[in-house]
């Protein structure tokens, strides 16, 4: 899975826009297996939506986003997960903890399989974010 996460110096950025760095994580399973940390700074809005889409992005995390970059993103395969606020370091020591619903290996296999159950056109795994 390919988790990014814009930066503000050790922080998660308040506004994905404004961010300065972005630091991708790629992990197996329950473990961080590499980062790579990209320049946002001089990138448009619209370079930084097609950096994402072209690096294959399977979940960002982030502070403040629009919603039209959070819809491109989302229509593209990535699952975002906004106003979110911390260290980096909490985000990394968490990262096993993300829910399979947000796994984009999850997803492909729940579309796969029916479970008898239909909500509003197909079947959804309850998200455990929303009240």
């Amino acid at each position: 899975m390919k988790v990014a996460i814009p930066l503000f110096r050790k922080r998660i950025s308040p506004n994905f826009l404004t961010a300065p760095e972005l630091l991708v994580i790629l992990a197996q399973g329950q473990k961080v297996s590499s980062t790579f940390l990209f320049r946002f700074s001089k990138l448009s809005l619209f370079e930084r939506r097609k950096k994402l889409i072209s690096l294959g992005i399977d979940l960002l995390i982030c502070g403040g986003i629009d919603w039209p970059t959070k819809f491109c993103l989302e229509k593209h395969g990535t699952r975002v997960i906004d106003n979110t606020m911390g260290e980096v370091g909490e985000i990394l020591s968490h990262l096993h903890n993300i829910p399979k619903w947000v796994r984009k290996e999850e997803r492909t296999k729940a579309r796969e399989k029916p479970s008898g159950k239909e909500n509003r056109g197909g079947t959804h795994e309850k998200n455990p974010l929303r009240r």
